[in-house]
């Protein structure tokens, strides 16, 4: 199984998914880490915006790209079994339960207590947390 925490510093869980500077994957086999890998964050909308120099452009993400940001995050986290973040958009998180990949949205900060939680099966979905700003 396959954990991915959106995170600015490899420690705590980012509160808006499409925000962070990166996703921590961390992989789980027998109820233990076998392995934490580090994807830059170049996926995202919002993240590409940052990148932008163009103020005009802003959102332009939502509505110009050929290629939705939400099906290209999906792509990308094909291998992905679980997302647990801070918050996330009604759009990317419909997403990923079109391809079948669990969402857990927590006011948890810490990944360690996160990860720890969900192993136990006491991490609970935090429904009131979902962003809906694009909306």
């Amino acid at each position: 199984m396959k954990i991915a925490f959106p995170t600015n510093d490899k420690q705590k869980i980012s509160s808006h998914f499409g925000r962070s500077k990166g996703f921590l994957i961390v992989e789980i086999k027998d109820g233990k880490v076998v392995s934490e890998e580090y994807l830059p964050n170049t996926i995202t909308g919002h993240i590409q915006h940052t990148h932008n120099e163009d103020p005009s452009q802003e959102h332009s993400h939502e509505h110009n790209h050929s290629v939705d940001t939400h099906e290209r995050v999906a792509q990308t986290f094909t291998n992905i079994d679980v997302v647990i973040s801070g918050g996330m958009g009604y759009g990317m998180k419909s997403r990923f339960d079109s391809a079948g990949i669990k969402t857990i949205i927590t006011s948890e900060k810490d990944i360690k207590t996160a990860l720890n939680l969900f192993l136990q099966g006491s991490l609970q979905h935090e429904e009131g947390l979902t962003c809906n700003h694009h909306h």
